[in-house]
């Protein structure tokens, strides 16, 4: 294959990647309005809602694959020592953000979590070897920058800010950053299944940690609230239910698939600040969807994600993108 043909296969590989992760991000820009409806509607505890979420998740795909492809779900086919650890990161990941947004509000929480670009580049820096560019450290300024703006956090009472909460937060980030990488990983290390079947039995093996901190946080209470709960706590309620399986099908299921896709095409550093742009689409979506006024702030927090976004794709005209830039 000539030098021209592998360049014009990995530029069709880095868009097909880059479309992936706005397409990520878009989705789960949408998990807010079901998140509020289930915890403030129907008073959920954030770890049985995130229970539910990541074991409908493993159902569905489970039957979907079962009836279309049935030898990808085989367990013979699967790299367990990839995909345990994998599974026990996503877990955590999500129970350390309830934490973080339980101790700091959604708003500090969202900025925090919104860190992991920093993560990621200084562990792909370590552990890929992925370097990093000068283009790519202003697109992280203008993430979180971004990210900032968007949630307001400006305006949060500093007396309501707390170390514990800040650190915890810092570890959603964290975690969030080391799933990236995972993800970075699991083209070549999860098995033979491909994307659809490996996240599967890593959502499925999420939900049983996620079971597991629900039992422990039951008997040791959490400061600041209730997270923990009965896993049957909708009881009868079919809109409870609906709405929880909505949430699972939809933006979580797509949302995780595209971004896992993503991360076969794309440095895991440019797949993060793609993600980073989630905040930006929530508040896009809730001023066209719920008519919820985007303060100025707001606005200027999402010009400045979507410039970061559009710099990692365009790059400075005569000096390329950031992810083309990146080894």
């Amino acid at each position: 294959m000539s030098h021209s043909a592998e360049s014009v296969s990995e530029k069709r590989s880095r868009r097909s990647g880059f479309i992936s992760a706005v397409i990520s991000a878009l989705i789960l820009s949408t998990t807010g309005v079901f998140i509020a409806s289930l915890t403030r509607r129907f008073a959920l505890p954030p770890l049985v809602l995130s229970f539910w979420r990541e074991f409908f998740v493993f159902l569905i795909l489970l039957i979907f694959l079962l009836l279309t492809h049935p030898e990808s779900v085989r367990p013979v086919n699967q790299n367990f020592r990839f995909l345990i650890p994998y599974g026990f990161i996503l877990a955590v990941f999500n129970g350390v953000w309830t934490f973080s947004v339980g101790l700091n509000g959604a708003a500090v929480g969202t900025v925090l979590v919104y860190t992991n670009p920093i993560f990621t580049a200084l562990l792909g820096r370590l552990l890929l070897k992925e370097r990093m560019t000068g283009l790519q450290w202003i697109c992280i300024v203008l993430s979180i920058a971004g990210c900032v703006l968007v949630s307001e956090c400006l305006t949060v009472p500093r007396e309501s800010l707390n170390l514990q909460g800040i650190l915890i937060g810092l570890l959603s980030g964290f975690f969030f950053a080391v799933y990236t990488l995972m993800g970075r990983r699991s083209g070549t290390s999860a098995g033979g299944g491909g994307t659809w079947s490996s996240l599967c039995w890593i959502f499925g093996i999420a939900s049983v940690f996620m079971f597991l901190f629900n039992r422990l946080f039951l008997i040791i209470p959490f400061p600041g609230g209730v997270v923990a709960g009965s896993l049957f706590h909708l009881g009868g309620s079919v809109e409870g239910w609906t709405v929880l399986l909505m949430l699972a099908g939809l933006p979580t299921l797509l949302g995780y698939g595209f971004y896992n896709r993503s991360l076969r095409f794309l440095p895991s550093l440019t797949v993060s600040l793609i993600a980073s742009s989630e905040p930006a689409f929530t508040a896009v979506l809730a001023f066209f969807i719920l008519q919820e006024r985007m303060s100025l702030p707001a606005t200027a927090g999402s010009v400045l994600i979507l410039c970061a976004v559009v710099l990692l794709q365009t790059g400075i005209p005569g000096r390329g993108s950031a992810d083309s830039l990146t080894g």
